[in-house]
């Protein structure tokens, strides 16, 4: 049953984000719409244009537009700090506890402080990245476009192991026994997220 409606009055540039009280529509007039989960009524309109999905993050709402990314308020769209990178973010942002995870067609990932958007490390790892990375405890795990999946000290950006798939992955979920991988061959992959282990099944 349809709950409600909402006329935005312009199609979705891309995916929406979520927290437990919004829904994010990144719209093609350059426009971001937050929309309350409960009852369809629009919260507020920010002149922000992105085609990558919103990552909303304890407060705020974090988004890339080409080599920017811009955190703001979730109460009201109000601008709380935004940096230039020096590559197009071309992966969905990550928030989690505190970390902002960037993604960019330069093959660099760059892990900022979420409150103030500071650098705390940036690595090259030669590839572009397109799919959103995960984390899991102080592991953080980023596929390539090359077809590898690399596993990085979340603290550190220190690199801990890589697998080579068959082909770049579509996506990437991280369990604390277990990290996920669909790719572009046609296969679902399960890794070991230990280095001890170096298992890789394919299904």
């Amino acid at each position: 049953a349809v709950r409600w409606t909402t006329v935005l009055g312009s199609p979705a540039a891309g995916q929406p984000g979520f927290d437990t009280s919004h829904v994010y529509v990144p719209l093609r007039t350059g426009q971001l719409v937050a929309v309350s989960l409960g009852d369809g009524a629009i919260a507020w309109v920010a002149d922000l244009p992105t085609t990558l999905a919103p990552t909303p993050g304890k407060g705020a709402v974090y988004v890339a537009n080409e080599n920017t990314i811009h955190s703001i308020q979730v109460s009201d769209a109000a601008v709380q700090w935004q940096i230039h990178l020096n590559a197009r973010v071309s992966a969905p942002l990550l928030w989690n506890t505190g970390w902002l995870i960037v993604g960019l067609e330069s093959g660099e990932i760059v892990a900022l402080r979420s409150e103030d958007g500071q650098a705390v490390w940036r690595k090259s790892l030669t590839s572009a990245i397109r799919v959103q990375p995960a984390i899991e405890g102080d592991r953080l795990f980023v596929a390539l476009d090359d077809g590898r999946v690399v596993c990085l000290n979340l603290m550190t950006g220190q690199l801990v192991w890589q697998q080579t798939l068959g082909d770049s992955a579509t996506g990437i979920v991280a369990l604390e026994d277990s990290l996920f991988v669909g790719a572009k061959d046609s296969f679902f992959y399960c890794l070991s997220p230990s280095p001890a282990i170096s298992n890789l099944s394919s299904y």
